[in-house]
């Protein structure tokens, strides 16, 4: 399970992208709906080469929503993202009953056999150290004096299954052999709708598609009608 990589899109990148749409939608489909509207008018045209793209566009939109496991194939939802619960010197200083019986059950260790509770568990340890280093600068944690001075104990993961909804809790010990303290991030997980959008566009596309057959197949009887032949 791929976690969100926030990436910034400047204004000029936005209307690079648009414009390049644009130059594609009125290169290819544009020159195709071009040469056939000087033979079958140009609204037949627009409908034969709209159910074409739209066609193309089913068959992606099903790729990418049902055969992309792990990575999204192609338009991104809400990606899976940590949120934060509490964070303090122990366990019970953080204001959520479970935290207080960490690491202990019901907390578990992510199952090894368990490839989703792994990729879930190897994710906690950014989010929570972000979530560590806010704390240190609120003087919410004292016994770091920064985030440099902490080290995420991979080993200390512990996952726990509440109503439905995913809890991770990771305990931080100080960098030095020598030093002392510890601290506990306790995280809700959230899991997304990575496949959201996908899905979204296929069902859009696939309600164009039959709209935009159901006319095309009426203009073809019409057609078909005035030039005295059947049209089934």
């Amino acid at each position: 399970m791929t976690l969100l990589a926030a990436t910034d899109v400047t204004s000029a990148q936005f209307w690079l992208g648009l414009g390049a749409v644009l130059a594609a939608v009125v290169v290819f489909p544009g020159s195709i709906w071009l040469v056939l509207s000087m033979y079958v008018g140009k609204r037949i045209a627009y409908f034969v080469v709209a159910c074409v793209c739209l066609g193309v566009l089913l068959i992606l939109g099903f790729a990418w929503s049902f055969a992309s496991q792990g990575a999204p194939l192609g338009p991104v939802g809400t990606l899976p993202s940590w949120k934060a619960v509490g964070v303090g010197a122990q366990a019970s200083d953080i204001s959520f009953a479970p935290a207080r019986s960490y690491p202990n059950p019901p907390w578990h260790k992510p199952a090894a056999n368990d490839q989703e509770q792994q990729d879930i568990a190897g994710s906690l340890s950014t989010p929570a150290t972000d979530l560590l280093t806010q704390a240190i600068g609120s003087g919410r944690i004292k016994t770091f004096a920064s985030a440099s001075d902490a080290a995420a104990e991979a080993s200390s993961v512990r996952l726990l299954q509440q109503n439905g909804t995913t809890y991770g809790a990771i305990s931080f010990r100080p960098v030095k052999p020598s030093g002392s303290g510890q601290a506990v991030v306790v995280m809700r997980y959230d899991p997304g709708n990575p496949l959201g959008t996908a899905r979204m566009i296929l069902i859009a596309t696939a309600i164009l598609l039959v709209a935009h057959l159901a006319v095309l197949y009426t203009l073809e009887r019409r057609a078909a009608r005035a030039a005295g032949r059947d049209l089934l």
